[in-house]
């Protein structure tokens, strides 16, 4: 689990952190969503390594894919990567991940296979 010097670093901007890098934790929604709501305003960040977290297996909120389409979606966000791969990210919030890289001119790559949204 993320501890409270993680969640510090992100919130305060720190240059210490160019790639967030939490792949493979089994983080579920609402942990993924703190963090990727601490990464607001966070102009350090250019890679963001965050696959295979949430699980398939459970039903999961959708506070992970919104909290990064909203962190994607703001004019200082400066990351250039982004593997959200293998997450249990539904409709709703593909939706406004795909909504936010109308704006965001940053990011050149960008891996999100795997993922449950199905429909639209």
């Amino acid at each position: 689990m993320p501890n409270e010097l993680f969640f510090e670093l992100l919130t305060t901007n720190s240059p210490k952190i160019k790639c967030l890098d939490v792949e493979r934790r089994n983080l579920d929604s609402e942990t993924m969503g703190a963090i990727m709501s601490c990464c607001l305003g966070n102009t350090q960040l250019v890679e963001l390594k965050i696959a295979r977290n949430v699980s398939f297996w459970n039903e999961q909120p959708d506070d992970f894919g919104n909290a990064l389409a909203a962190f994607l979606g703001e004019k200082t966000c400066m990351v250039t990567k982004v593997d959200i791969k293998n997450n249990d990210i539904h409709e709703e919030a593909m939706e406004a991940l795909m909504k936010s890289m109308e704006t965001n001119t940053k990011v050149t790559w960008l891996d999100m296979q795997d993922n449950f949204c199905r429909g639209k």
